[in-house]
Parts: C-alpha cells; structure tokens; sequence
C-alpha cells in the first residue's frame, strides 16, 4: 500500500511540474544473444520519462518456433518499466526454428539529461 501511496504522490508532482528533457529523444535498447526478426519500437513509461529516470529489465523468455511464448521478469531497476519490459517482450520476433527455454533478454531505457532552463523575468518595458 505504501508503494501506491509513493507512486501516487510521484505521478502528482509529475503533472505539475514541467518536463526538463533536452532535445535529444530518450533512448531504449533491447539486447539479447538470439537472432531477432523483428522487434516493437519499446515505449518509454510515461511517469519514468517525465521523472528522467533510466533503468533496465532482465528477463527470461521461453520462445517456441521464434515466437515468444512466455516471459518472466528476472529483475527490474524499477516497477515503473516492468509492464512496458513485459509487453516488449512478449513481442519480439526470433529466427523461425528458434526454441529456447530461458532466453535472456535486457530491455534498457536511457533517459536525456535534463537541460537548465532561461528564467523568465517581466520587464517593465
């Protein structure tokens, strides 16, 4: 119940303040030893973007026929980026006669740093 309550007052702050991103877009990796076909552009957790926060997943993937067939988190930085690892993995793509039990699969997310920003002040011009 505590984690609610910390996530809540996060998402809060989050929505009032504003972002401090630079230019560049964040960036996101997906790693793993096995030949991919295709994978998902991964998402960048909302509350996670807006707090520049980074952080990786590991997990394990059991994948029959280069389709993935099961997935289960290993380990997170953060619950923030465990459904979008999820969700990321669930989607990728192996060569056809691929099948493997616990595929190791790191799903990276690399927030820019935040930029300082030009105080604004009124002139009396």
């Amino acid at each position: 119940m505590k984690q609610i309550h910390t996530i809540a007052a996060l998402a809060a702050f989050l929505a009032i303040a504003s972002p401090a991103f630079a230019d560049e877009p964040a960036k996101v990796a997906v790693k793993t030893s096995l030949n991919l076909t295709s994978q998902p552009e991964p998402g960048y957790p909302y509350l996670a973007q807006r707090a520049s926060l980074s952080g990786s997943c590991r997990l394990a993937a059991d994948i029959d026929q280069g389709k993935v067939a099961d997935v289960r988190v290993v380990s997170c930085s953060s619950g923030l980026f465990r459904n979008e690892a999820v969700r990321t993995a669930r989607a990728l793509t192996f060569a056809p006669n691929t099948t493997m039990a616990n595929a190791g699969v790191e799903i990276r997310w690399d927030a820019p740093k935040p930029q300082p920003r030009k105080m604004l002040t009124a002139s009396r011009d």
